[in-house]
Formats: C-alpha cells, structure tokens, sequence
C-alpha cells in the first residue's frame, strides 16, 4: 500500500516492503483467495479480494485516489458478485463513508454497526432456493 487513506481506512497495519512481498506470494499461491485488478481505461485504478469463508466470500475493495469518488468501486462490486457463488461479506471501518455508500448502493446490508461494520451481499439465488426448501 503506497496511498494514506488505504492505510487509514484498512483493518490491518500497512506490512513493511519485505513482508508485503512474502505476503504476496503466498496470497498468488493460495486457492482459496482471489485477486482482480481493477481497470479504467486499461489503466489500474485498484484491486478486489476474494477470501473464501465456508460457502462464502470475505471481499476487500481498495481504489485508487484518482478514481475515487466516480462509480467505480460500485462497478467492481457488481463484477465481484457476479464470480462469487455465496454471500458476500464486507469489513468496513464505520468512518469509511465513501466505502460504506458504495457496499449498500451496491445492496449490501449492514450486520453490525460498531467500529467496524459488517456488510453482506445475500446471494439472491441461494437465497431463494433456501427459502423454497
């Protein structure tokens, strides 16, 4: 991470050069995660993770200052959902406005509401094949 408010915004402190690049590794060889970059333009402007959580998906969403602000983490969101075959689940620090708008636009729902909220993108599908169970 190299821009200030992704390091203020994020749940975990910004690793040191060495162990972002041992965490990288790992993180490229691990099946149970996802890494998309995001695009505008053929440009990067951010990236999504996928950690798988049991049936579902844990998703990190980070974009970049430039692209901030113009619908395209909201883009992303709706590409993201369309990999995924369970709910989705967002951490969010509470203070994260921007982030916190883009998730419920996007038809996330809050779970909690502390410091740091809990936001799920029910899978409608599933949901809808439970309820007819």
């Amino acid at each position: 991470r190299t821009d200030a408010e992704v390091d203020r915004q994020s749940l975990h402190e910004a690793p040191d050069w060495q162990q972002h690049l041992v965490w990288f590794a790992t993180a490229l060889d691990d099946p149970d995660r996802r890494i998309f970059i995001i695009e505008r333009d053929s440009v990067p402007a951010g990236q999504i993770r996928l950690d798988a959580a049991g049936d579902d998906d844990v998703i990190s969403l980070a974009i970049v200052e430039r692209e901030r602000g113009r619908g395209l983490g909201r883009q992303a969101l709706a590409a993201a959902k369309s990999v995924c075959d369970g709910d989705l689940i967002a951490h969010v620090k509470s203070d994260n406005s921007r982030s916190v708008a883009a998730f419920r636009a996007s038809g996330f729902i809050a779970e909690s509401d502390d410091d740091t909220m809990v936001l799920r993108w029910p899978r409608r599908d599933r949901v809808a094949s439970e309820a007819g169970s």
